[in-house]
């Protein structure tokens, strides 16, 4: 093989073999690159495609994976607002419906006084803590002498309304008030030790209460707006309804109310990292909110109307959270965005708020993508690994078959010029003299035949050489016949 492409760059004229070698070296080699050349594209092609395919695919899933994600997560925490939002009103409903017993009761005793035993009432002064406590308190000047049976008759609600706080836990203190302006109350001083024990005032003017000009101005129950520290230090408010005899106003009931267990239910809902429930009032105030580490602008608030807030997104929400509205929206607080689900508190004219940080719900999603992108780069690298080893393979293949070519095509070119040498060492054996020789050839070829034509030419030369012979000897004998003669 080095001394055939020496003889190619040397310039100098090749033999048969040699050019059959060549010929045969270097179809083998073409059809060797250009298959290499074919598989190599193919298995680089195949590469390039399962990289895309893979990248695609994991792009694909986190898309699909977060479009599944969000829509569950804000289908839940809709539901969970809604859920929310109804155990909140459920617990109003049951304040309202105690308020309305209570004046129900006391329009009865009002109606029916005869079936009813007069009652004795403590004055605040002698009231003591442990107890659920019952008392009554007056305005200024409020004739008590005068009114001193009417007020014994309506305290028969004593046991009513203890009961009432008893089973409501919701309830801090509840009482009536009459047209006269004398308040019955009975006030929960169960949890009140005697240190911290401060007896309420005598003197106490109801009818210019808010809770009472609105019950009556507006002749419905009500719920006054939640109040800070209104008792004990607590978030509360006014139930308060007005009580009726025959259409004519004797007075009214109401409930003072503490806001503890309504908090409770919202901190209650397990939500993810940041995530945080809320309530918002009629006026727009943020009145309770189950966590302290919640963005500023939904943190409890008595002044201010997040309605008139400068987050456009938050303002939107406050003014379809507080009409009435069911839905769920995304707000950006604090830098981070959130879902923000909301239901209304129907009783009370509230909304309940459920938020969740967006990148919280998306977390999983992310860390998919994340493991997806890593499973995706460890096959890449065998993927490259694999090619390399078979680049390798393929390489060490050629090589084999070019040894292989190279010994077939010196097997195939040896079997196609050794009858050639033995036709030419024929031929020269026939020019020598050697008119006897017979070329023995058996390939079946055109070199078969050039054989049989060289013996036909020894076996017609040496009939023509016995025929010369001949003549040549007659033509002697003639001359020497006639060499006779003319001597």
């Amino acid at each position: 093989m080095i001394d055939l492409l020496r003889k190619i760059k040397s310039g100098k004229k090749l033999q048969i073999r040699q050019r059959m070698m060549l010929i045969v070296l270097s179809i083998g080699i073409m059809t060797l690159i250009i298959s290499s050349v074919i598989s190599f594209y193919g298995m680089t092609g195949s590469k390039d495609m399962a990289i895309e395919t893979s990248d695609e695919i994991g792009k694909e899933s986190s898309k699909n994976s977060s479009k599944i994600l969000e829509e569950q997560t804000k289908a839940e925490l809709t539901k969970l607002a809604e859920d929310k939002a109804g155990d909140i009103n459920h617990r109003l409903n049951d304040l309202a419906n105690e308020v309305e017993s209570i004046a129900a009761e006391m329009a009865k005793i009002k109606r029916m006084p005869s079936r009813f035993v007069p009652h004795q009432v403590k004055n605040p002064d002698e009231i003591q803590p442990g107890g659920i406590e019952f008392y009554i308190q007056h305005s200024a000047d409020f004739d008590r002498a005068r009114f001193a049976d009417d007020i014994a008759l309506t305290a028969n609600m004593e046991d009513f309304l203890i009961g009432v706080v008893q089973r409501n836990s919701m309830i801090n203190a509840i009482f009536v008030t009459s047209k006269e302006n004398y308040t019955l109350s009975a006030d929960d001083y169960r949890k009140t030790t005697a240190e911290d024990f401060k007896p309420p005032k005598l003197i106490y003017d109801a009818l210019a209460s808010d809770w009472y000009k609105k019950a009556v101005g507006e002749q419905k129950l009500i719920f006054t707006n939640v109040r800070e520290y209104i008792f004990s230090k607590k978030l509360g408010l006014f139930c308060a309804a007005p009580c009726y005899l025959e259409n004519e106003l004797i007075g009214a009931a109401c409930a003072q109310a503490t806001l503890e267990r309504i908090t409770e239910i919202i901190k209650e809902v397990e939500l993810h990292n940041n995530g945080f429930c809320f309530v918002a009032d009629n006026r727009g105030y943020i009145i309770l909110n189950s966590s302290e580490e919640a963005p500023k602008e939904l943190a409890v608030n008595f002044n201010n109307d997040i309605r008139d807030s400068e987050n456009e997104k938050l303002s939107l929400l406050a003014k379809e959270m507080l009409g009435g509205q069911i839905g769920i929206s995304e707000v950006d607080l604090d830098g981070k965005n959130y879902y923000i689900a909301y239901a209304p508190i129907e009783r009370a004219n509230w909304s309940f708020g459920a938020a969740i940080s967006k990148a919280e719900v998306m977390a999983p999603v992310m860390k998919n993508s994340e493991i997806i992108g890593k499973i995706t780069t460890e096959n890449i690298s065998k993927l490259n690994t694999h090619l390399f080893q078979t680049m390798i393979f393929m390489a060490a293949a050629v090589s084999i078959l070019l040894l292989i070519v190279t010994y077939i095509g010196r097997r195939v070119s040896e079997s196609f010029v050794e009858p050639i040498h033995e036709l030419s060492d024929g031929v020269r054996e026939i020019a020598s003299g050697e008119l006897n020789k017979k070329l023995e050839i058996k390939t079946g070829d055109e070199i078969e035949h050039l054989a049989t034509c060289f013996n036909a030419m020894t076996d017609e030369l040496q009939t023509y050489m016995a025929n010369l012979t001949k003549v040549t000897a007659e033509k002697e004998r003639i001359a020497t016949e006639l060499d006779v003669a003319k001597d």
